[in-house]
C-alpha cells in the first residue's frame, strides 16, 4: 500500500486495503488506520465516514471524524483511564501483558461502549510493539 501511495496510485491502494480489511477485518487496527489515512489523501469523505462507523463493529475505538478535532481531547492519553493505567502498570512485566492491551481494543460489547478516541488507540498499538519487541 505505501509502494502503490508513492506511485500515486493512492486510490488503487485504498481499494487493496479495502479488500484487505473485509477479508480479514480483526487482523490489524494499523489497516483500518492507513485507510483512514489514504481516504484522507484522496478527498474521499464519504469511504472515511463509512469506515469509520464500520470500525466501531470490530474495535474498541471512537470512530475518527472527517474534520479533526482541534480542541484538546478529553481522553488524549491512556493516563487519562486510571483504571486502565493501574492496571497496565501491574501487568507491564508479565506475559500476558500484550495480551490485555490487544483486549483493550478488541469489541467484546457489540459496539456499544464509546471506545478509545484514535489517539489513545494509536498509543495502545505503540505500546503493544514495545512488549512485541521485548518478546523478539
Amino acid at each position: 500500500v505505501n509502494i502503490m501511495t508513492s506511485m500515486g496510485l493512492a486510490a488503487s491502494a485504498a481499494q487493496t486495503l479495502v479488500s484487505h480489511i473485509r477479508e480479514k477485518p480483526r487482523q490489524s487496527l494499523h489497516h483500518w488506520l492507513k485507510l483512514f489515512e489514504l481516504y484522507r489523501l484522496n478527498n474521499d469523505q464519504a469511504g472515511f465516514e463509512r469506515t469509520a462507523e464500520e470500525l466501531r463493529v470490530y474495535y474498541n475505538v471512537r470512530p475518527a471524524t472527517w474534520l479533526p478535532d482541534i480542541s484538546p481531547a478529553e481522553g488524549s492519553s491512556i493516563e487519562v483511564y486510571p483504571h486502565i493505567r493501574a492496571e497496565l502498570i501491574e501487568r507491564w512485566r508479565q506475559t500476558d501483558c500484550a495480551k490485555f492491551l490487544h483486549s483493550l481494543l478488541a469489541d467484546n460489547r457489540d459496539g456499544t461502549r464509546a471506545g478509545f478516541p484514535l489517539v489513545v488507540a494509536e498509543e495502545i498499538l505503540l505500546l503493544i510493539a514495545v512488549k512485541n519487541a521485548e518478546a523478539a
